[in-house]
């Protein structure tokens, strides 16, 4: 099985057993609907994927379905802010990797997964509300792809996109199970540290 089936079957389990409860509550998310999300996701990723255009695929599981998840995000907190991170956090993802590749970056399976990451983190940063950041991260790193895709085809460099496939669907598994943990962690040691570094005024 896909690592991406794999990561969202654990999801589904982690969540109807509870462990996540307190992560999920702080969060704002039922844990029926990160329950259902992480099976509906699992399952729809193994089916074939949906070529848009010859050189672009999409997967249900890995693309559809969270993109939809992120506009209902978008939609109800009536807030653009995930989308204006999301384009920040893409960027500085896809930057990093261009700096440190040697010819113009070609989004392959091992970059996707520092694509990912770098997206995941500068979201967990940036955004105060973690369904924000959830959004942030999986749109920014859809975004990241769909500028390596483009860049190449500038370049004149065969290229395709595979948007929530492959590797990519192992990420965007990873970035819908940790991305709510990583950004609790962040703004618990910044709440923390700020606690601290307060100046305290004396009486």
């Amino acid at each position: 099985m896909p690592v991406g089936f794999n990561i969202f079957i654990c999801g589904f389990f982690l969540s109807i057993s509870g462990l996540f409860n307190n992560t999920l509550k702080k969060a704002g998310i039922r844990t029926a609907v990160a329950a259902v999300y992480c099976i509906l996701c699992a399952f729809f990723g193994l089916l074939e994927d949906i070529a848009i255009v010859p050189s672009v695929f999409i997967n249900i599981g890995g693309f559809i379905i969270p993109l939809f998840a992120c506009i209902l995000i978008i939609l109800k907190s009536r807030s653009v802010y995930p989308v204006l991170f999301a384009v920040v956090s893409g960027s500085c993802a896809y930057l990093f990797c261009e700096v440190f590749s040697s010819a113009v970056l070609v989004v392959t399976d091992n970059t996707v997964w520092v694509l990912g990451f770098i997206t995941l983190a500068v979201s967990a940063v940036l955004c105060v509300d973690a369904k924000q950041a959830l959004c942030s991260a999986l749109l920014g790193f859809y975004f990241a792809e769909i500028i390596g895709y483009i860049d190449g085809i500038l370049h004149n460099i065969p290229a395709y996109a595979a948007l929530g496939s492959g590797s990519s669907f192992g990420v965007v598994a990873t970035i819908s199970s940790v991305t709510l943990l990583i950004h609790s962690l962040v703004r618990t040691v910044a709440g923390q540290y700020f606690r601290r570094t307060k100046p305290r005024h004396s009486s």
